[in-house]
């Protein structure tokens, strides 16, 4: 799991995501993380409603923080199908989706989050039909001969191990400014037991 040696380097990667097959071989492994530079995205905390939902919401309400971009629902469901992320398109993505579309059409409508750092946008879907397959999006900037180029990737697999799946952050790490997440999803693993994957990955 040499992924997860990685985050404890000190390095910022923003939110992340990582989902694949549970170790029994039959549910979905879903794990989703935040973490934030500013005192507004510190101020925040993962919370279940009762219609499964997760969402973030913020710890201090007094301090009156803007919700744009650190307030959303990251983890929804429509029957069988899942779909996670790291903003306001959790929703819509996950209607497209449940509906018929494919999720490379449905990543179309999005551009990265309006932020000073053209913040990514990451998104992964399943189903309980299918839980040895997943898919994970990304939309992403880059500068070509100084113009800025809008990227969107969608990663699909099938046929995971047990105790398996791909994991992306919204960005790439390092000691310099956070930049994009680069390359394909990384690869983990899953514990047996919930709590014990959720403290590997916090810990991590």
């Amino acid at each position: 799991m040499i992924f997860l040696g990685t985050l404890s380097d000190g390095s910022y990667r923003g939110r992340g995501l990582a989902l694949g097959l549970a170790p029994d071989g039959e549910q979905l492994a879903i794990v989703y993380w935040i973490t934030g530079r500013s005192a507004r995205s510190r101020n925040r905390r993962l919370v279940e409603l009762t219609n499964g939902t997760l969402c973030t919401e913020f710890i201090d309400t007094t301090r009156r923080d803007n919700p744009a971009l650190v307030v959303y629902p990251l983890l929804m469901n429509l029957g069988v199908t899942y779909a996670i992320s790291n903003g306001e398109h959790t929703k819509p993505i996950l209607e497209a989706v449940n509906s018929g579309d494919t999720l490379e059409r449905a990543i179309q409508e999005w551009t990265v989050e309006p932020d000073e750092l053209n913040t990514p946008r990451i998104v992964g879907t399943a189903s309980v039909k299918s839980p040895d397959s997943c898919r994970i999006g990304l939309v992403r900037t880059s500068v070509s001969t100084g113009r800025t180029v809008t990227e969107r990737c969608v990663f699909s697999y099938s046929g995971l191990l047990p105790g398996s799946g791909r994991c992306i952050t919204t960005y790439a790490g390092g000691s310099m400014e956070p930049t994009p997440f680069v390359g394909d999803p990384l690869s983990v693993t899953f514990e047996g037991n919930v709590d014990a994957t959720c403290a590997r990955f916090r810990d991590a």
